[in-house]
């Protein structure tokens, strides 16, 4: 009996990339809105500040995000070719992305990129 292979951790992946690229925006303004909170915060406190805050921590906040996000964009091409090393690159994607979810406060996109990277590598699993 011939093992299809399923193209659905592919689609998932996809979906999951497409929801997130608005959340990378709103997680970078975010980001940005609490460098320039924090800023300010020391500024009234009477600490000297160079005024790059807001853009490291937008700068840090999309970093941490567009890299798992891009590995498990790439690795649900994979899911095919390389079930196994797919299937862990999505998994471990989803829980680094649920762990900046967290920190980062993107609860809406944040949360579906999760559930599909994770889907689509439990799927992927499936494919060996």
């Amino acid at each position: 009996m011939e093992n299809k292979k399923s193209s659905t951790p592919m689609v998932l992946g996809i979906v999951g990339f497409v929801v997130n690229i608005p959340g990378l925006f709103c997680a970078a303004a975010c980001g940005a809105a609490t460098g320039v909170a924090t800023e300010m915060a020391a500024i009234e406190s009477g600490m000297e500040s160079d005024g790059t805050a807001g853009a490291a921590v937008m700068g840090s906040v999309v970093l941490m995000t567009i890299i798992p996000m891009l590995i498990g964009f790439i690795a649900s091409f994979m899911a095919k070719s390389k079930a196994v090393v797919a299937a862990w690159l999505m998994i471990l994607s989803a829980i680094a992305l649920f762990i900046i979810t967290i920190l980062s406060g993107n609860w809406v996109f944040g949360l579906v990129n999760t559930v599909c990277y994770l889907v689509g590598g439990i799927l992927a699993l499936g494919n060996r």
